[in-house]
């Protein structure tokens, strides 16, 4: 699984900036929700990704890093919603980055929440 959450690391951390880079690019065009879960899942991915993995040793540490995880991930499945269901057809790249980021941030949620179960059975 460290391979796979280095991975999901750069992912969320890349893809995070892609998404606050979109939502400053097109802040005039977007409606007041869309913004939001933009911002939200822009932040939350930067912040996850920005967490050291020594720090998951610590139990708040981990608790708050896999509600930052839930909370990006609600703000992500929000804005998937809204683009796919918007008058104007929004390009399928656009949902496939962000399904991505949320991919990202699932990895780093489950890693977060089982972190405390694999360091007892090593």
């Amino acid at each position: 699984m460290n391979g796979l959450y280095g991975i999901a690391r750069v992912c969320a951390g890349l893809l995070g900036f892609t998404a606050l880079i979109g939502v400053a690019w097109f802040s005039t065009f977007l409606g007041s929700i869309e913004f939001a879960s933009g911002l939200i899942l822009g932040l939350t991915s930067l912040a996850a990704a920005f967490t050291p993995q020594r720090k998951l040793s610590i139990g708040k540490v981990r608790q708050t890093l896999f509600l930052l995880c839930l909370v990006g991930i609600s703000g992500g499945v929000v804005l998937i919603s809204h683009n796919l269901g918007a008058p104007h057809p929004i390009e399928l790249d656009v949902v496939a980055i962000n399904l991505l980021n949320l991919g990202a941030l699932v990895v780093i949620a489950i890693r977060a929440w089982t972190w405390s179960s694999q360091q007892e059975h090593q």
